[in-house]
This record gives structure tokens, C-alpha cells and sequence, in this order.
């Protein structure tokens, strides 16, 4: 029994370490047998239960000195607890939500700083889009110095926007 317990653990460790390697490589192997499509028989629940298998039986083999019937109910007791938790644990982080992937859309109308001094209608600016700072070619029909503030009224392309002073948006049209 020490034997099959000790092959079991191994190769149960060894799927966990594996799937932690080549994880896209090994994800649909299980996929013909999973009965829910949601994750039950992936290999990081696999992998989990087989070894948690081996080593409730391993120990419940040496405790009980070679029991049978109560190193496999250990095993199975063992491998049921580690199993559910490692499905539980994928399931939620496959079903986590994430941010949406930013666009070169998710400039327009943002408030940058001119990084490189705007001359003769090109330069450089900084913005900050969601969280993440972009370093984006600017145009503009005016000469904006290093440090000036703009936002952004068209994007040209993923990495190109055009830009106007802050200060024309903020200016008082009635004075």
C-alpha cells in the first residue's frame, strides 16, 4: 500500500508542478472527461486530489500499521478536501472580472502634460489611462511648451493624438 500511496502523491505533485509550468499546454486534457465544464476534472484538481490521495494514505497507512479499508478512507477523505478546494480556487479565478483591455479610443477628451516641448506642431505628451501612464506622439496647431497642460481632441492612431492648451478649453468665451 506504502507503494501505491507514494506513486500516487508524486504523480499528483508532479501534474501540479506541471500544470504551473505549461499550464495552457496540459488545460484541455481533462476537458473529454469533465462532467460540468466548469473545472472539475482540471489539472490542477486532479493534481491536487491525487496528491492530497497519497498522502491521506500514506498517513492513515502508518498511523492504523497497514489497514486497508481505513488508509483508503483516509486517502479518499484527504484527497475530497484538497480537491474541492483547489476546484474552488480556480473556479474563482477564472470567473474573476477584470478591467477592460484600455484602447487607443480611451484617449480622447483626457488631460495630459506636454513632455517634450510642442514645436512647429509636434511633440510629446504623458497621459495618465486607467492607472496606467501612455507616452503617445502629439500634434497641435499651436507651439506648447514642456510641462503645459492638454487634452487630447482626436487620436490619429494607437500612439498619436492631437491635442489643444488646456487653457482654450478653460478660457472665458464671453470676455
Amino acid at each position: 500500500m506504502t507503494t501505491l500511496f507514494s506513486v500516487l502523491t508524486v504523480v499528483g505533485v508532479g501534474m501540479l508542478i506541471v500544470g504551473f509550468l505549461v499550464d495552457d499546454f496540459l488545460d484541455g486534457v481533462f476537458d473529454v472527461l469533465d462532467v460540468d465544464g466548469g473545472g472539475l476534472l482540471s489539472v490542477p484538481v486532479v493534481g491536487a486530489f491525487l496528491g492530497a490521495f497519497g498522502i491521506g494514505g500514506l498517513l492513515v497507512d502508518n498511523v492504523t500499521e497497514g489497514a486497508v479499508v481505513a488508509s483508503f478512507a483516509g486517502a479518499t477523505v484527504g484527497g475530497l478536501v484538497l480537491g474541492f478546494v483547489a476546484f474552488r480556487l480556480s473556479s474563482a479565478f477564472i470567473d474573476m472580472p477584470t478591467d477592460a483591455t484600455l484602447t487607443s479610443g480611451d484617449f480622447m477628451g483626457q488631460q495630459g502634460r506636454v513632455v517634450t516641448a510642442i514645436a512647429r506642431g509636434r511633440g510629446e505628451i504623458m497621459l495618465r489611462v486607467g492607472g496606467s501612464p501612455q507616452k503617445l506622439t502629439a500634434l497641435a496647431d499651436v507651439d506648447i511648451d514642456h510641462g503645459g497642460d492638454v487634452v487630447v481632441i482626436e487620436v490619429l492612431s494607437s500612439n498619436s493624438v492631437r491635442v489643444i492648451p488646456l487653457t482654450e478649453i478653460l478660457e472665458d468665451p464671453s470676455s
